[in-house]
Parts: C-alpha cells; sequence; structure tokens
C-alpha cells in the first residue's frame, strides 16, 4: 500500500464520525451524526470540520460479490485511513458490533490520536473496543462535554 496523502489542516480541530453504516439504516447511519454536530454549529467552538465517512454511502452498490456487491474495499478503506489522519479527536458512536468501525479506532488509536466512545449504557463493550478508547460515554451530553475537553487541550498543543 502507498502512502495516503494528508493535506495539512485548516481548522483548529477536525473530528471524524466513526459508527456502523454496513447493515444500518438511514436513521442509524446519519441521525446520530447530526446530533452530535449541532451542539457545535453556533457555538463559536473550536471544532470547525467534522470528517463523516457517511458521506460516501456504498450500502446500495449493486454486483457479483456475495457478501458486498462490487463495493470499492480499497477506495473505502483508503479514504477513511485519509480522514482518520487529518483528523485529530475520534468519536466511535457504538450501536452495535461493527469490524469496519473496529478497524478505525485501532488504526486511530495506532495513530495516537484519541477516541472518544459513545454508546448507551446498555450495550456491552468489548473489551478490546474499552482498551482502545481514551473514554466511554454513555450520552450526547457526556460525549460532546469530552470532544470540547480534548479540543481545548489540542488547541494549547
Amino acid at each position: 500500500m502507498g502512502k495516503l496523502n494528508v493535506s495539512k489542516k485548516e481548522y483548529a480541530t477536525v473530528g471524524y464520525l466513526g459508527g456502523a453504516i454496513m447493515h444500518c439504516n438511514d436513521t442509524e447511519v446519519h441521525d446520530w451524526r447530526k446530533q452530535l454536530q449541532n451542539p457545535f454549529l453556533y457555538s463559536g467552538h473550536s471544532i470547525m470540520k467534522w470528517n463523516d465517512p457517511a458521506k460516501r454511502d456504498y450500502r446500495n452498490f449493486q454486483g457479483e460479490h456475495k457478501t458486498y456487491p462490487s463495493i470499492p474495499t480499497n477506495e473505502i478503506v483508503n479514504l477513511d485511513k485519509r480522514d482518520i489522519l487529518e483528523s485529530d479527536i475520534f468519536i466511535c458512536r457504538y450501536i452495535k458490533p461493527s469490524v469496519g468501525t473496529s478497524m478505525e479506532v485501532m488504526f486511530a488509536w495506532l495513530h495516537n490520536i484519541p477516541v472518544i466512545v459513545w454508546a448507551d449504557i446498555e450495550l456491552e463493550l468489548s473489551p478490546w473496543l474499552i482498551y482502545h478508547s481514551s473514554c466511554v460515554t454513555y450520552s450526547l451530553e457526556e460525549c460532546v462535554e469530552k470532544i470540547q475537553l480534548y479540543s481545548e487541550f489540542n488547541r494549547r498543543q
């Protein structure tokens, strides 16, 4: 695999919105992302950009592959990796197990990018997810507070 091209950052803080996409409906994919971005829109907060892999929605591709029909796997993975590397914070919305999201969390962790998990309290989290997370939150409000904390720390660096 070649070196990923990462553009120069133009924002004080960039957050990556990681969470299950495959085998999810539109509500599961998009609603939490909108909810999370709303508190930051008009707050004057330092997060000014969100890297959102859901903008590249491959769920309806048709083709011959038995599991994921004709999905351009190299494109998906390389674009997601590029977006993660361009991010200062990785937000993982955990609604159910997802191999892709788990791989993204590990990739962010390996590159020293803080991982904030937002899960519902009744869900059992994998020890692997907990270990590779900077913190685990159980509400939108708590997640927003942690993002602000990490963003403030990032701005001081």
